[in-house]
């Protein structure tokens, strides 16, 4: 999985002199306080999909688009937004495609959305939405990827495509889960995904295009290691990326890793001799298990490096942000507590943005009730509701008062909902959440289906005098 950032708007910083700051997020009219609409995207009878589900906005229109998988026909489609009443979804006010539907394709699908620009031969520029996905092919072991571009015909007519190619096939190998896709500012795709070898040992890897999309590794995307394993095959897994660092889950020391690049040095700590530094984020020791399910933000000027993430052993979602030395966490430049209880699973969903104010937004699988299924929480600062404290998690080093405000966006105690979720923020500064709902029906047949949790503007009547 990816995640995606906007510009912020203003000079808002949640480190503080080495502390959060409880009054980061605080506006007048904080985007937080706007209110939400659940709706069912697509579902089908006697079908489970919505699974694998991946989110991201064009910031020329402000459209979402959904990659997910579905299960029981084995496909990778994408749904996305488009005039309401217009659209062939089991929802109308959305259009749903099959990208791939060759073997068992869609697991692990991410998804980032870019706009490109082409120049036609008269001149004329056209904007479109550049598409990327990467997925993974169960059916073969293999990484593949599915970019939608387009293109100008000898007759000045626009052309718009999809081109699904395998990247990574290598032989023996299983490599492509647990994508982390994203296009560079330049729009070149860069995919992070796990593998494992011939000896069942894993590692993170990092595929890049530097010739035609159609390539593989070393025929049009270039492939290299970046951190590898030599005791398990879960080493590497839980990937996410942003930018040019790497967050993952270490199976075998059941740690939160990050890798960042080190320059023109080798770096360490990776498992190999690159120039890669592999350091531990978070380990609680004997018994621990923290760093599944993991979603990171990489710092810039206005926001430390952070990471969401899921300690097993506890059942909770925790929260890491970077700090000069002074942390609390296993890794002493991080500072580590808890957001909330969680489900006491090993499949929840678990994604992170931040809103245009420049606070996260926390999406996450919990249960609201011991006897009852899981459901979907949104976790975001306090301040960004305006209020002074918070209703969940730890307090935080340096404050007095709980940071984060906790909410259930879905529950229903008929449906499993959230062991897949993602959050995107679009460009007008709206949360949108896409999510997996999974229920039996009554006559014990299965239904996976995707569903959406959207931010919405409230729409004012006007007054009508007599």
């Amino acid at each position: 999985m990816k995640v995606k950032r906007f510009l912020i708007l203003g000079f808002v910083l949640i480190l503080m002199t080495g502390t959060l700051s409880t009054q980061a997020a605080t506006t007048q009219n904080s985007f937080a306080v706007e209110p939400w609409t659940l709706e069912i995207v697509d579902q089908s009878d006697n079908v489970l999909l919505g699974a694998g589900v991946s989110i991201d906005h064009y910031k020329r229109d402000g459209r979402a688009y959904i990659s997910y998988y579905d299960y029981t026909n084995g496909n990778l489609k994408m749904a996305f937004e488009v005039t309401p009443g217009t659209g062939n979804c089991y929802n109308a006010d959305w259009e749903c495609q099959t990208i791939d539907d060759s073997g068992d394709v869609g697991q692990y699908s991410s998804i980032d959305v870019f706009e490109a620009v082409l120049i036609k031969s008269n001149g004329i520029i056209f904007n479109y939405a550049k598409i990327g996905i990467s997925y993974y092919n169960a059916s073969w072991g293999d990484l593949k990827y599915a970019q939608r571009s387009c293109s100008e015909t000898a007759f000045g007519i626009i052309n718009c495509g999809w081109t699904v190619t395998t990247v990574d096939d290598e032989e023996g190998y299983s490599n492509g889960s647990y994508t982390s896709f994203q296009f560079l500012s330049n729009g070149t795709p860069i995919i992070y995904y796990h593998g494992q070898d011939f000896f069942n040992l894993g590692y993170v890897k990092r595929a890049r295009l530097e010739g035609s999309v159609t390539g593989s590794c070393g025929n049009g995307w270039a492939c290299d290691k970046i951190a590898q394993s030599s005791a398990d095959a879960t080493y590497g897994s839980h990937i996410s990326a942003d930018g040019s660092m790497v967050a993952y889950y270490d199976g075998a020391n059941g740690q939160l890793m990050l890798a960042t690049p080190s320059g023109t040095t080798y770096g360490s700590g990776c498992g190999l001799v690159n120039y890669w530094n592999c350091v531990v984020i978070d380990s609680g020791g004997f018994m621990s298990d923290v760093g599944k399910f993991v979603s990171l933000l990489s710092g810039d000027a206005t926001h430390p490096t952070q990471m969401a993430y899921y300690d097993a052993h506890s059942a909770i979602v925790k929260y890491a942000y970077a700090t000069a030395g002074t942390g609390n966490c296993t890794n002493q430049n991080y500072i580590c507590f808890t957001v909330d209880i969680a489900n006491d699973d090993d499949s929840i969903g678990i994604s992170m943005a931040l809103d245009l104010e420049g606070s996260p937004i926390i999406v996450y699988q919990s249960k609201y009730d011991s006897q009852a299924p899981p459901a979907l929480k949104i976790a975001r600062p306090a301040a960004a509701y305006g209020n002074l404290a918070g209703n969940c998690g730890e307090v935080p080093p340096g404050l007095t008062t709980q940071y984060w405000q906790c909410e259930f966006l879905d529950a229903d105690p008929d449906s499993y909902l959230a062991a897949y979720v993602d959050v995107s923020v679009s460009p007008a500064g709206l949360a949108s959440v896409a999510y997996f709902d999974y229920t039996t029906l009554a006559d014990f047949t299965e239904l996976g289906r995707l569903k959406v949790a959207q931010q919405h503007f409230p729409v004012y009547l006007p007054l009508i005098k007599r």
